[in-house]
């Protein structure tokens, strides 16, 4: 399996512009509209369609799994997401699931910390690796180079996770 150029370049240029992009939930739907995280965005583009339960009025809506109509078997949209950009599952778990809040919990030294921005900050700048790798011909990055790669980014933001406390 190999990066998937196209996808990753095209996921990058929607997560970029749009205001459907939210990493707080797989797919989430509301009286609003619909928003996607990064694996949302992918399996949809690939033509899954996300299983939605049923939604009561005036509340938030949240899918965690898709189905594609020619394969017809419900899968979870991280699975769907890894796929469709050719990843593997610790690329997949970086990008789209990048648990900033330990480090901001120690960084800040409060116990309830907002971590939205950075969470999509470090997630465009891993989707840019990827691209980078995917471009050069380089191959996947392994469950150790991931965990570098994430424990580097931590320490070059260190005074912008410290930020993230939030008021009680």
């Amino acid at each position: 399996m190999t990066h998937k150029l196209m996808e990753l370049v095209d996921l990058r240029a929607w997560a970029a512009t749009s205001k459907e992009f939210d990493l707080r939930f797989w797919a989430a739907k509301n009286e609003c509209g619909t928003t996607l995280c990064l694996a949302g965005k992918a399996a949809v583009a690939a033509g899954y369609q996300m299983i939605w339960p049923e939604q009561k009025r005036n509340s938030l809506c949240q899918a965690l799994r898709c189905i594609h109509p020619d394969i017809g078997i419900p899968r979870e949209i991280a699975e769907a997401g890894r796929e469709v950009l050719g990843l593997n599952e610790s690329e997949g778990q970086q990008l789209f699931t990048p648990n900033l809040e330990v480090s901001a919990v120690e960084a800040s030294g409060e116990s309830q910390v907002d971590t939205t921005e950075l969470d999509e900050k470090i997630s465009l700048e891993f989707l840019d690796l990827l691209i980078e790798r995917a471009q050069t011909g380089k191959g996947h990055l392994d469950e150790e180079d991931v965990h570098d790669w994430h424990q580097q980014w931590v320490g070059e933001h260190y005074d912008e996770l410290a930020e993230t406390g939030v008021d009680d």
